[in-house]
């Protein structure tokens, strides 16, 4: 494990929250101490070595947190209104005395915990030597966190004292946002530094937000799908591609991604058995990313995501990612091809909505296809009680609980889609004989409860057919009739 402690030497922290100058951040955000390592390494020049036990940490999951919530006990300090003088403008040659500077509002909010000491934990990181070394080296150079009133000592653990156990998780329902990183936030927080020498108002994007929760608090979490693992690709350039075209997209996709992937090829990557029957186990999927779901959406494809299971073994998950990491085009034919990028935490903060893991992912209790749905037969002679028992198992395979209600519908609830008919006339579509014949539907589903996605169903999920998204409201007024 790796555990990085952060002592408050004056017992207190005096630090701002990013949203409201006058709320004291507490507990310190994974992001803040993040950005103190990072202000530590560049100070203090620490070398390669530092730097790659940087871009390490950035990228492990979000950390357990031990500190004392603000109503387990401490003390919050006022807020006062201070005026404190400016620093000269960069452009005047004379330096102005402080009796004659500008004087701008500032607070300084303040919390004394019961507890002085932070712990941020990562319970499964695979700490060795040499990175343990590299962070104790800049961890012991970071000296305040927030304020430079309130000046720390941190250092690295691989062990935790007794009864230390992390008071805040991560948890998809928890209520209580913190700031994380993600990959490539130091080559952010450099360049942002590079810039700011231009521009000195610049200020970090918020950067990447998760939800933690209280332990003893009672949060039942949603049920979700199978596939957590999600991957971003955005097309840099090539054609306009329609969504009508998604089956034939993520089958050359996928062939370009197999391709790039070290051999032999485990079955949740390639999809199929030792001796070349298909899986039936949840194995990797690609879904495609359309302008839908606003007012002005043409439905044309802007990207796709990659999904793999959640449980599957973390080699075979470096695997995919060795090879994504090596996609950069996808040939198409005559179409020519499409450059790619994999698109980090970063990069998606600023990405289109479509591209974004969380407008598929957010727990909602009513859904509706993007693209259509593959019916394994067709629904008999009461189809709204034969859909349900199809969609049913079809929610099963992936990990959710069965639906309450499915209705087969003319048309997809999303401005942008094409109707299903249009799919099946596409002649990209025509040339998959075992799919051809069967029958192709949009739907509308509802749960008794919230569920999150993503959300692919029916025979074509794992090629780019039956993707669903939530009915938000506010998407349902942008709905083509």
């Amino acid at each position: 494990m790796l555990a990085l402690e952060v002592e408050y030497l004056m017992g207190r922290v005096i630090a701002s929250c990013h949203d409201d100058r006058k709320m004291v951040e507490w507990p310190p955000h994974p992001a803040r101490l993040f950005a103190a390592l990072v202000a530590a390494f560049k100070e203090c020049a620490l070398g390669d070595t530092v730097r790659d036990a940087l871009e390490w940490l950035e990228a492990l999951p979000e950390p357990g947190i031990y500190a004392n919530p603000p109503e387990h006990g401490g003390w919050v300090r006022d807020v006062c209104d201070v005026f404190v003088p400016v620093n000269d403008p960069k452009k005047k040659t004379k330096s102005v005395l402080p009796d004659k500077r500008l004087r701008q509002q500032r607070w300084f909010p303040a919390y004394t915990p019961n507890d002085k000491t932070v712990y941020f934990i990562w319970n499964d990181a695979a700490l060795d030597e040499q990175k343990a070394t590299a962070l104790q080296e800049v961890a012991e150079n970071v000296t305040y966190l927030g304020h430079s009133m309130s000046p720390v000592r941190v250092s690295v653990r691989k062990d935790l004292p007794e009864n230390h156990a992390p008071t805040l998780t991560p948890h998809p329902q928890g209520t209580l946002l913190l700031r994380t990183t993600g990959q490539g936030r130091l080559d952010y927080l450099e360049t942002l530094h590079l810039q700011r020498s231009e521009n000195a108002s610049l200020q970090p994007r918020l950067g990447r937000v998760s939800e933690y929760r209280i332990e003893g608090t009672n949060t039942t979490p949603s049920p979700r799908s199978l596939f957590q693992r999600i991957y971003i690709l955005r097309k840099e350039q090539g054609c306009l591609l329609p969504l009508e075209s998604a089956y034939s997209l993520c089958s050359l996709v996928r062939k370009a991604l197999l391709e790039r992937c070290a051999d032999p090829l485990p079955e949740s990557i390639s999809g199929h058995l030792t001796n070349g029957e298909p899986s039936n186990q949840p194995h990797m999927a690609v879904m495609p990313l359309a302008n839908v779901g606003h007012r002005h959406a043409d439905g044309h494809i802007m990207g796709f995501a990659v999904l793999f299971p959640e449980y599957a073994d973390t080699h075979e998950r470096k695997q995919l990612e060795q090879g994504l990491q090596k996609l950069q085009r996808i040939t198409l034919g005559f179409l020519g091809e499409w450059q790619v990028g994999l698109l980090d935490a970063e990069s998606l903060e600023t990405a289109a909505k479509t591209l974004q893991p969380e407008t598929y992912t957010t727990a909602h209790e009513h859904w509706a296809t993007v693209t259509p749905v593959v019916f394994g037969h067709y629904p008999k002679n009461k189809p709204g009680k034969d859909a349900l028992a199809i969609i049913g198992q079809a929610c099963r395979d992936i990990g959710l609980p069965q639906p309450a209600a499915v209705n087969i519908v003319p048309g997809s609830c999303f401005n942008g889609v094409p109707q299903a008919k249009d799919f099946k006339r596409s002649t990209d579509f025509q040339r998959v004989g075992h799919l051809k014949e069967k029958m192709l539907a949009h739907i509308t589903l509802s749960f008794d409860q919230a569920v999150q996605g993503p959300l692919l169903i029916g025979a074509g999920r794992f090629l780019g057919l039956g993707i669903c998204r939530p009915v938000i409201r506010k998407e349902k007024n942008h709905a083509g009739k």
